[in-house]
């Protein structure tokens, strides 16, 4: 039986580096090229929801910024029916950066959240 689920929450830009171990401070790490994925935990429930059921609709308040139109594409390449419901308004994305030791699976992660959005929201 397939089921459908809604889903409402946080979608955020993460940027995944790997290293083969952390850096002593004040140096410079070289890296392979990063993951740049769409995240987020109500972001990413909605995705594993949709790769079981194909059923999940996923309302965040992401805004118009110059990672719109790849979050769109990523929710509509996993099956996930996305409403931003503050599209119009411009708007810095959730900015998170992981860099992940592949000597042991330690991470770290920088985060940066911008403004709080505006309580203004239009049908």
């Amino acid at each position: 039986m397939k089921y459908r689920g809604l889903f409402i929450g946080l979608t955020t830009i993460d940027i995944q580096y790997f290293v083969e171990q952390f850096p002593e401070p004040n140096k410079k790490v070289k890296t392979k090229s990063p993951d740049i994925l769409v995240g987020g935990p109500a972001a990413n429930a909605a995705v594993a929801f949709a790769h079981l059921n194909n059923g999940a609709f996923f309302a965040s308040a992401f805004g118009n910024n110059s990672f719109d139109a790849f979050v769109r594409e990523d929710f509509e390449e996993t099956r996930v029916q996305f409403t931003d419901l503050i599209g119009m308004q411009k708007k810095n994305p959730v900015l998170a950066s992981v860099i992940t030791s592949g000597q042991n699976g330690d991470r770290n992660i920088f985060t940066h959240s911008p403004d709080a959005i505006s309580p203004e929201l239009s049908p």
